[in-house]
């Protein structure tokens, strides 16, 4: 009971971290591809960042630490209540980055298809929930 409660909905929690990075090719790749893919590493693959990188759909670089990567907003937004994956979706596709989605007033989040101006001012009350929880967690 108590493993359960430690490590369930992490298969989830890997999905959604995934989507967060997961640059959009033509070749339509899943999540649960790469997490296939992942799978099949070895130990000292999983620790180049080359080998996640391209796994995730990002091209040859010489230094992944100077490459800019920004998360989508998957794993935060599944988190406000009562928003479902498809609004989720809506969001990211209009917004192409979680930052954005942060800065965005709620006029800004009303123009997005499926969001009204009462879930719109709940995803901006949630997400600044969420910050203020942060900071304080972390003063602790």
């Amino acid at each position: 009971m108590q493993l359960e409660e430690l490590i369930g909905g992490l298969e989830k929690e890997e999905e959604l971290i995934i989507k967060d990075y997961l640059v959009k090719t033509k070749k339509k790749t899943t999540p649960e591809k790469i997490i296939e893919k992942l799978e099949e590493l070895s130990y000292e693959e999983l620790t180049k960042d080359a080998s996640i990188a391209k796994l995730l759909g990002y091209e040859n670089f010489d230094n992944y630490d100077e490459v800019g990567v920004y998360t989508k907003g998957y794993r935060i937004l599944s988190k406000v209540p009562r928003m479902p994956s498809n609004i989720v979706e809506n969001l990211v596709d209009s917004f192409k980055s979680f930052q954005h989605i942060l800065a965005a007033d709620i006029e800004s989040l009303d123009d997005v298809d499926g969001i009204g101006e009462i879930r719109a001012r709940t995803i901006k009350q949630s997400l600044k929930r969420m910050q203020e929880q942060f900071v304080f967690d972390n003063l602790i």
